[in-house]
């Protein structure tokens, strides 16, 4: 740990030095001690230096001696040793003023000492001193390594920590979302959002990427000293230490885990029996009920890779997939304390597990996807369509409740074209639709309709086709499907006629209305 300027004070070989000025800045940090001799000193400063002069440069270079306390107060130098009688007799009350709103202690040193007589005992003094803290430094990484290499996990490093500092600690695993209080600590219920702001802390961070904070959650100030940082940063070796084993673990579970959830939401499960069977190695009490199934699926994903240049432009591409799939799991991890998942390309399938599926539950559930869709879009360069299945009352139906999910991100990119949430209970006519597009008899429905408009759109590359589609999507409003097309409302009242003049339909009649709007559903859904 560093010396301070009042510890050097302190020492036999100084009991003469007399303090002037700048009393409060005793608690400076002294690295080294140098003579001055030079009036520009502060240029050859790095922090912490003793100046010792006997005041000649003072004397014959320097005319304001304010201003060079100001100029040494800015390099970071610990204090200012000063022989008053020959060269400077006294000093002026500016300076002394300077020195005490500073903090920079100035000291006068005996007429008749030498100056290795201060140099030299010093020097000894802050040797030995980073002796004895290089000494300490060892013997606490040993005390934190040793801890891991007998087992030891978080728990017992930051109660170690506690011990050592004297004061209550805690870990916040960001990686997991979860705290790790040491012994008699008490925490706040809003820590996770306020540690790093509010506390003394040190991240943790593995393969540049945030693993934890350690916080001192007994102090509110903003900086640590020499030797919390010091105590903290072992700590993050030996907790780094930790990471890379549960990593390892993680990486081997995983895929096994992975597998599983594939299984249940794939429908290559035999039995309830095997499922909670397989789900107690993963610790899921998987007999539980309800059961909800979310997709979170990145809009346009595979079209990215068709603008591939490199190995570098593929590799950010699977970085970007894998940060989306990091948040998205810690975001649900935040609002639901059971969550399965399983990757696939460009889309991750989250299985929720609840109490009851009841409207409170399912507008927490939509409230917390269109949180993350929105979160998504600002902070990466991809959006999001997000699809939520029914819940359903037993793990064995999420395999239904997957294809559930999947129907509602295909027909929101039907409507919304990317970046929505689509519940499956909204789906309304197009459940009904899905099941019969492939049909000849109805393919056949819809071109009758739609044919006529198509062949004029690419005889005289108008637009009527991508207009009627926005106003049947705007449930038949003129107004607001101008607002969404950016066209003047006379415009789309135009094409509105135009559309029926080519179609020969009368869309004021209620049944012509209705089959037109049929037959653009059923088109757009083959025409994904």
């Amino acid at each position: 740990m560093a010396l301070t300027v009042g510890e050097i004070l302190n020492m036999e070989e100084l009991r003469d030095y007399r303090v002037l000025c700048g009393k409060k800045g005793l608690g400076r940090e002294v690295s080294t001690v140098t003579v001055m001799d030079t009036p520009d000193a502060e240029q050859w400063l790095h922090g912490g230096e003793i100046l010792v002069t006997s005041g000649y440069i003072i004397h014959t270079g320097i005319s304001d001696m304010s201003e060079l306390v100001r100029r040494l107060d800015r390099a970071g130098a610990a204090a200012l040793f000063i022989k008053l009688g020959s060269y400077v007799q006294a000093l002026d009350e500016q300076t002394i003023q300077t020195a005490n709103d500073l903090g920079f202690p100035i000291i006068n040193m005996p007429q008749e000492c030498a100056v290795a007589e201060i140099i030299n005992p010093v020097l000894k003094k802050l040797i030995d001193a980073q002796a004895s803290a290089i000494r300490l430094s060892e013997n606490i990484s040993t005390s934190f390594i040793n801890t891991v290499i007998n087992g030891g996990g978080i728990t017992d490093i930051i109660n170690t920590i506690s011990t050592l500092l004297n004061q209550n600690i805690a870990f916040y695993d960001t990686a997991f979302n979860k705290i790790y209080p040491s012994k008699n600590a008490s925490l706040k219920e809003d820590f996770k959002e306020t540690c790093t702001s509010c506390y003394p802390h040190l991240n943790v961070t593995l393969d540049d990427k945030s693993y934890g904070y350690i916080v001192i959650i007994d102090d509110s100030r903003q900086e640590m000293s020499s030797y919390e940082t010091m105590i903290l940063n072992h700590a993050s070796t030996a907790l780094k230490l930790i990471a890379q084993k549960y990593i390892s673990n993680m990486e081997i579970e995983s895929r096994y885990r992975d597998g599983f959830v594939q299984d249940i939401v794939l429908n290559n499960i035999k039995s309830l029996q095997e499922v909670i069977k397989r789900g107690k190695i993963y610790g899921w009490d998987l007999s539980e009920k309800f059961y909800t199934t979310i997709i979170v699926d990145i809009d346009d994903f595979k079209i990215q890779y068709l603008n591939i240049r490199s190995k570098k432009d593929s590799e950010n591409i699977e970085k970007r997939n894998e940060e989306i799939f990091d948040y998205s799991l810690k975001f649900f991890r935040k609002y639901f304390k059971s969550v399965l998942y399983t990757k696939f390309t460009d889309s991750t399938a989250f299985i929720i597990k609840h109490d009851k599926p009841d409207d409170e539950i399912c507008k927490k559930i939509v409230s917390c996807c269109n949180t993350l869709r929105t979160e998504i879009s600002a902070q990466y360069n991809f959006t999001v369509t997000i699809g939520v299945s029914e819940a359903k009352d037993t793990i064995m139906e999420c395999h239904t409740a997957y294809q559930e999910s999947q129907k509602a991100v295909k027909i929101s990119r039907l409507i919304y074209k990317r970046d929505n949430v689509m519940m499956y209970t909204e789906l309304g006519i197009y459940k009904f639709l899905d099941g019969i597009k492939d049909n000849n008899s109805v393919k056949e429905f819809y071109k009758e309709y739609i044919d006529k408009i198509c062949r004029h759109d690419e005889l005289h590359n108008t637009d009527f086709m991508e207009t009627l589609i926005n106003i049947v999507q705007n449930g038949w409003n003129l107004k607001m499907a101008s607002d969404t097309m950016y066209l003047h409302y006379n415009t789309i009242k135009y094409r509105y006629k135009k559309i029926e003049e080519i179609s020969g339909l009368d869309l004021d009649r209620t049944e012509e209305k209705l089959s037109m709007e049929l037959a653009v559903k059923i088109y757009l859904m083959n025409h994904i």
